[in-house]
């Protein structure tokens, strides 16, 4: 349990980003990528948990298939569109799309991503698209794309998966949309008061070290006309590690996973948190639940988190425990054969607690909040 965390901490002190050579797409590649129901992207910031545990399949699986020319040639094709990116130097570009019915090409690309991309880091670009939609109308699409590297944290899967290590990208498509029809092979604008549509496209991506691909995707559009929104749509995507994990030609990431293995494979149970009254009258923030047969209880008052073991589960050998932040990093660990342990002057943030008892491994996610 020591060794197991004290990697996660190495881990954290190496710090996470994204780079050409454990995140740029490798020709060949292909996976799984799940549609969930839409879960809300959350806050940006260090030390986050982004809770995705219970998003629920909407449409099953699709494949992603990538190719790459030359290095700098990449394509990506997902749910019957075709994606085009060329890498210009340290910056990827988003240069376009295709379907069946919309053709897209960039006179000016928009930013995709940037390497080494880490938390803090953002840079942004005007682009400009133009193609065609259903061969009758012709489309020019302008604007803004910025991108942001704005969380470190972890994330919780729908299959109770933890997977720490996390750093999310955020990038953002300023939009201003006209559509003009096509007549004799010429392009007659109509009237550009009723043709002409704004967008923000907001993508967020979850990297986790050791794994070329996002594991979590959330899109959401935000449509404007004459001033007022008009509509909003959001998505969520999943491409769980074990679509990753076993990728024979991905020796860097594998790497990578080998020097910061966690505990990815823990699933994690919510701690409900309530305001209970002090003695005084005054309102105490306090945290308290019971965990499997009550054989253990977490409650955190007075800025002291005390854990309450029973007669039954502290045995001979005593227990192992280890208390982390999200990153990793260890606030307390040790073995103990007292049924009761406190814990003082811990930061406000969410924590996970482990704890092996007689080889029987518990853990706990435990927000604290002053």
């Amino acid at each position: 349990m020591l060794i197991l965390f004290c990697v996660i901490v190495v881990g954290s002190l190496m710090g996470n980003e994204i780079t050409k050579t454990h995140n740029l797409p490798q020709n060949g590649d292909n996976f799984t990528k799940t549609r969930m129901s839409f879960v809300a992207p959350g806050d940006s910031g260090k030390n986050i948990v982004w809770d995705f545990s219970q998003a629920q399949v909407v449409d099953g699986n699709s494949k992603v298939f990538y190719s790459v020319i030359d290095d700098s040639l990449i394509n990506t094709t997902e749910y019957g569109t075709r994606y085009d990116f060329r890498l210009r130097g340290d910056t990827l570009l988003w240069r376009g799309y295709e379907n069946r019915s919309t053709f897209m090409r960039d006179s000016n690309a928009a930013i995709e991503l940037i390497y080494p991309m880490r938390y803090g880091d953002n840079a942004s670009k005007p682009y400009c698209f133009h193609g065609e939609y259903s061969r009758s109308m012709a489309v020019r699409i302008n604007g803004s794309s910025s991108v942001f590297c704005d969380g470190e944290g972890v994330i919780y899967l729908p299959d109770g998966d933890t997977i720490t290590g996390v750093i999310r990208v955020h990038r953002i498509c300023n939009s201003t949309i006209n559509m003009m029809r096509k007549e004799d092979d010429t392009t007659r604008v109509l009237n550009i008061a009723d043709t002409t549509m704004r967008r923000i496209e907001e993508r967020y991506t979850w990297y986790a070290r050791g794994y070329r691909y996002p594991i979590v995707e959330t899109i959401i559009n935000t449509n404007f006309y004459r001033g007022k929104e008009t509509g909003k749509q959001g998505a969520t995507f999943i491409c769980y590690p074990s679509e990753q994990t076993y990728k024979t030609n991905d020796k860097e990431n594998q790497i990578l996973r080998q020097q910061t293995k966690s505990n990815n494979a823990l699933g994690t149970i919510q701690v409900s948190s309530k305001l209970k009254e002090d003695a005084d009258g005054s309102n105490a923030p306090s945290i308290e639940s019971p965990l499997a047969n009550n054989d253990i209880v977490i409650s955190y008052k007075d800025e002291t988190l005390k854990i309450t073991f029973s007669n039954q589960t502290v045995n001979a050998g005593g227990i192992d425990y280890v208390l982390c932040d999200v990153l990793g990093r260890v606030f307390a660990s040790g073995n103990t054969n007292n049924p009761n342990l406190e814990i003082n002057e811990l930061p406000q943030g969410d924590y996970i607690l482990s704890i092996n008892n007689n080889g029987e491994q518990i853990t706990r996610k435990i927000p604290l909040k002053h």
